[in-house]
């Protein structure tokens, strides 16, 4: 099938006629006010139908395979996604909820908090938050089967396997 590239030629679109009203930086209009009509040429691109891998001579084209990906059941994928909305929402959630609390204490209660306890502490939430997020995936086990709640015999399992290369 081909894939067509196409622009009108002439008429305008609605883009270029936003880009026409559009200022250039912070100078000056320029003097007469004219404004430049946006010309856009006609471009058509043949794409073959199949696939194509290419070899180092160029000369000779073979289909393509694609590989094929592995059956992950749903089930696997639900626990995988809830370790991780639990194990990297939590601590975000806590990172965010922080930032109105120093801002109370400082600006209704008049308590003087040192910027530094809030840059650790948005640190270790916000970086607890991005570790939950390999905790979680690494922590859920291939099997359809999982005995374990929070997933760290699993996880250190998963860690031994992905050390051993």
């Amino acid at each position: 099938s081909a894939v067509r590239v196409g622009l009108r030629v002439g008429g305008r679109s609605r883009h270029a006629h936003s880009r026409l009203r559009a200022g250039k930086g912070f100078g000056k209009k320029p003097a007469g006010g004219k404004k430049k009509e946006v010309r856009e040429a006609e471009v058509v691109q043949e794409r073959p139908a199949t696939t194509t891998s290419f070899q180092d001579d160029g000369a000779s084209t073979s289909p393509r395979l694609e590989p094929e990906a592995p059956e992950i059941s749903e089930e696997i994928t639900d626990r995988a996604l809830n370790r991780m909305i639990l194990f990297s929402g939590v601590p975000f959630a806590l990172g965010l909820v922080f930032f109105p609390l120093f801002w109370y204490l400082k600006v209704i209660k008049h308590v003087e908090v040192p910027m530094w306890l809030v840059y650790i502490i948005s640190t270790v939430f916000l970086g607890g938050s991005l570790a939950g997020i390999s905790y979680g995936l690494l922590s859920t086990s291939g099997a359809p089967t999982q005995r374990s709640v929070l997933g760290v015999d699993e996880f250190k399992r998963n860690i031994k396997d992905i050390t051993k290369r």
